[in-house]
């Protein structure tokens, strides 16, 4: 028995197959294109929800995965981040950039064993990497831990570079030679002003040394050169509300408030008072 195959509804077939994967590649990439300029301008909340829906629609876009993380990550919610992380690493391992995120989430949930190894992946790729060399050295805690990081530094290309200088000082903080490590870090500032961290390690060395005034003017510059959304703006707050100016802090935060989405959803008040706690904690340890 024959069976006869109509050519025209082959064809009818075919175009409306292709016609609807057309539509999914036009929405995904509408949503794509959305996503990115939400991201770029800082408006993270609609860059997630786009992004969200690009994932909705092809659940193996890393890219998708990656930059939610990544907010999540800069938003301070580590648990939130992760999942999408090591989600994005799955479908792209060579990622650095998204491999050193998933680093300050495991730092930030205390997991430095793994935090140490992702930097160490992210080395291995691109061993100039300053950032991951400074996650390495934040995880890095035992004295083993700190003589292998030092290890690695002597690896840096550039021993010259801000990064190696900031890496150098806060291996000599975690030995207790703080002169060793104001002298590293003071090198950090001079070659590069405007990397944060430098300022803000500087300004927890001064405070080890209740060195307030130049702990002030190295933790204020850090909160200024750094990210809105970043730790260093809230040190400079704890700071402020620890030596008795909560106005001024309070000040500081109006103004992070119209920056940072995150903290308009808290708003200056309730910002502030998380800080208060923070900072009562800290007193009473």
């Amino acid at each position: 028995m024959q069976i006869r195959i109509s050519l025209p509804i082959v064809a009818a077939g075919t175009i409306a197959i292709l016609l609807t994967g057309c539509t999914v590649a036009l929405r995904k990439a509408r949503h794509a294109e959305r996503a990115d300029q939400f991201f770029k301008a800082g408006e993270y909340d609609k860059a997630k929800i786009e992004y969200l829906n690009v994932i909705k629609i092809d659940q193996r876009d890393a890219n998708a995965y990656a930059r939610i993380g990544a907010m999540w990550t800069e938003e301070g919610a580590p648990l939130r981040a992760g999942a999408f992380l090591i989600k994005a690493l799955e479908l792209s391992p060579n990622d650095t950039g998204t491999r050193l995120n998933l680093a300050r989430v495991y730092l930030g949930v205390g997991r430095t064993a793994d935090a140490r190894k992702e930097a160490m992946t992210v080395l291995e790729k691109v061993p100039d990497n300053g950032e991951a060399l400074i996650a390495l050295v934040d995880a890095s805690r035992t004295p083993e831990e700190i003589s292998a990081t030092e290890e690695q530094l002597q690896k840096l290309p550039q021993s010259d570079s801000a990064y190696y200088h900031l890496a150098a000082g806060e291996i000599a903080a975690k030995k207790s030679d703080l002169s060793a490590a104001e002298a590293a870090l003071q090198r950090a500032a001079a070659a590069d002003p405007n990397l944060a961290g430098a300022h803000s390690a500087l300004g927890a060395l001064y405070l080890a040394r209740k060195d307030n005034e130049k702990a002030e003017i190295e933790l204020e510059k850090a909160a200024k050169l750094a990210k809105v959304r970043s730790p260093e703006t809230i040190k400079f707050a704890q700071f402020k509300v620890q030596n008795g100016a909560a106005e001024e802090a309070k000040a500081f935060l109006a103004n992070i408030t119209k920056q940072a989405p995150i903290f308009s959803r808290l708003g200056p008040c309730l910002a502030e008072s998380q800080i208060m706690k923070r900072s009562m904690m800290m007193r009473s340890s």
